[in-house]
């Protein structure tokens, strides 16, 4: 492990810059969401070209994590991490001046790659500025900005766009994205890389079972939540008496448990080891996803449902990264852009066959879905292979 921290020194500092940019990076990423109307006014387009400025970041990502591991080698993850923030405001600027669909595109690419690169320099450096007792901790702050991001960025985002214009909104994400730039170059520190780790060829994470199946268990795990999440804004609006505003409530009560998640995720690694609290989570959420399905008539036992739902899947943001440290600690960032690319595979096909349920058989049948899938996750990680640096389960 190397970096010019001082043995035993923590900067904390430096683990918030990053859960800063992963907030400002997933506001960026689903910021067309709530501006797909006068997007697609503006450029004379339809809703699926503009829904392609959602996709295409994500399908950027999974090809671009991989090939990163292969190209960053022993440079500085500082540079890197603030090259990307800098690159998430060319994004942002270019997406809020195109003039035409194409170059929105192209500039959503430019993010994709941001994206990918993010989630692979940016889970290992965490860990590398702070004690190793504090590493899963570390984990779960920055995938906390995520959990933020998901709900509240894209409201905040919205509202500019609504006062300002959508165009003025990008610029204003944009705007952010370079005060993180700033705020890294201040308080991160040298991240000297691994080389060695580097040259690796990723073939090498498929020889290691507990790799392979922290795989498997993302594809799954994302697939699940996918296959449901995707149409939670439809379920809150056939709860009894619900409306714009309940919707709009349940979505920010929603992100708030799932930032509490992220901590409470951290403490259960700490009381029960990776292994029995992934497992705990897995099987609990897959028995709340039916609770909720059939409760669309119990606002009250709804509600509770997908705040427990927002608890455990944040939880999953930590869970899996330990998952993988703990099986190849010396490997663990070439496997985390594997991470993004199994994560991407899952969100594609978790919202695709959601999709395709909804359409034939209804909300219900793509949240049972989305729990067939999460406890098949649990059934792979009672096949966990016991080694000296993993908890027992």
């Amino acid at each position: 492990m190397t970096t010019t921290k001082k043995q035993g020194a923590s900067h904390w500092q430096g683990v918030l810059s990053m859960a800063v940019g992963a907030f400002i990076i997933v506001t960026t990423e689903f910021l067309p969401i709530g501006l797909l109307t006068p997007i697609r006014q503006s450029l004379h387009t339809t809703e699926g070209g503009v829904s392609w400025a959602i996709t295409l970041p994500g399908l950027a990502a999974a090809v671009v994590a991989p090939v990163l591991t292969t190209t960053l080698k022993s440079r500085d993850r500082r540079w890197v991490l603030i090259s990307l923030s800098f690159l998430v405001a060319i994004s942002n600027i270019v997406a809020g001046w195109a003039p035409s669909l194409p170059i929105l595109l192209s500039a959503r690419v430019l993010l994709g790659v941001a994206v990918g690169g993010f989630w692979t320099v940016a889970l290992s450096s965490g860990r590398r500025l702070v004690k190793e007792e504090d590493g899963n901790r570390a984990t779960a702050i920055v995938t906390s900005g995520m959990s933020l991001g998901i709900v509240f960025g894209l409201p905040i985002g919205t509202a500019v766009g609504q006062m300002l214009g959508w165009r003025r909104s990008f610029f204003v994400v944009a705007g952010a994205a370079l005060l993180v730039a700033l705020i890294q170059m201040a308080s991160l520190p040298a991240i000297k890389g691994q080389e060695a780790e580097q040259e690796r060829k990723l073939t090498a994470a498929f020889h290691n079972p507990n790799v392979r199946l922290g795989l498997l268990i993302n594809v799954f795990v994302f697939g699940g939540q996918f296959a449901a999440y995707t149409f939670l804004e439809p379920y809150l609006r056939a709860l009894p008496n619900s409306n714009a505003r309940t919707v709009d409530e349940v979505l920010v009560y929603y992100g708030i448990v799932a930032f509490l998640g992220t901590f409470a995720a951290e403490w259960a690694v700490k009381r029960f080891g990776i292994v029995r609290a992934f497992l705990i989570c897995t099987i609990t959420l897959s028995a709340v996803l039916p609770i909720a399905a059939v409760s669309t008539n119990f606002f009250i036992v709804a509600i509770a449902a997908v705040g427990l739902w927002g608890v455990l899947f944040s939880a999953f943001g930590v869970f899996v990264p330990v998952w993988m440290y703990e099986a190849d600690p010396t490997g663990f960032e070439g496997n985390s852009a594997l991470l993004v690319t199994t994560a991407q595979v899952g969100v594609a096909s978790g919202a695709a066959i959601g999709g395709a349920l909804v359409d034939h058989s209804g909300l219900k049948a793509a949240f049972f879905a989305g729990s067939i899938m999460i406890l098949i996750a649990a059934l792979m990680i009672t096949r966990h292979e016991p080694t000296r640096s993993a908890s027992p389960l």
